[in-house]
């Protein structure tokens, strides 16, 4: 069966168990077609991420789509703060890492959402994963700054953390995206030898 890999903070990691998560939607989407992965370490920072990255990978070998969302941690934590320069690096090797293993593979980037506090500092982050995506092969965007499907304060439940309107909305702009680009990597596409 094909792999598909979630990796990320508390946004992914706590919206995979859950009904409601768009982790745990992904799940249900793919059931049959593809195992999916939930590595969402909850407070950790893009540098944190891509010092145990490599271990994502192993065991994997049929890894069809990554979505890497990071950067909350990295633009308000304390003890986890990554300047955008570097968060930029620590994408540049995961995504370098993942075609170093699986040129094929669908990378989605996924813009840390808004949340109640530091805003104008969290689209430096933002701008980071736009720039990374802008002309590149096999590396798409989900922007939730886009306008479509956009996260705002109404779907946070405590200002930082996705709700359930959040999590609708993410899982549909990450469907519509794959079938929009890659729709041949969609669960009704793939067939499971």
């Amino acid at each position: 069966m094909f792999d598909i890999l979630l990796i990320g903070d508390s946004l992914t990691q706590w919206n995979y168990n859950t009904e409601i998560g768009w982790g745990y939607k992904m799940k249900q989407w793919y059931a049959g077609k593809a195992n999916i992965h939930n590595k969402g370490f909850a407070g950790y920072s893009s540098t944190m991420i891509k010092n145990i990255f490599h271990e994502f990978l192993l065991g994997n070998p049929q890894i069809i789509c990554v979505t890497i969302l990071l950067g909350t941690n990295d633009c308000h934590g304390s003890e986890t703060k990554v300047s955008p320069a570097e968060y930029k690096q620590n994408l540049a090797y995961m995504i370098e890492t993942i075609h170093n293993i699986n040129h094929l593979a669908v990378i989605l980037l996924i813009t840390p959402p808004i949340t109640e506090h530091n805003n104008d500092n969290i689209l430096h982050y933002v701008n980071v994963v736009r720039e990374l995506c802008y002309n590149q092969l096999r590396i798409r965007i989900v922007d939730l700054h886009s306008g479509k499907n956009d996260i705002t304060l109404a779907d946070l439940y405590d200002g930082v953390h996705i709700n359930e309107s959040g999590n609708i909305k993410l899982y549909e702009h990450i469907k519509d995206t794959l079938h929009t680009y890659y729709d041949c990597i969609c669960p009704d596409k793939l067939f499971c030898t």
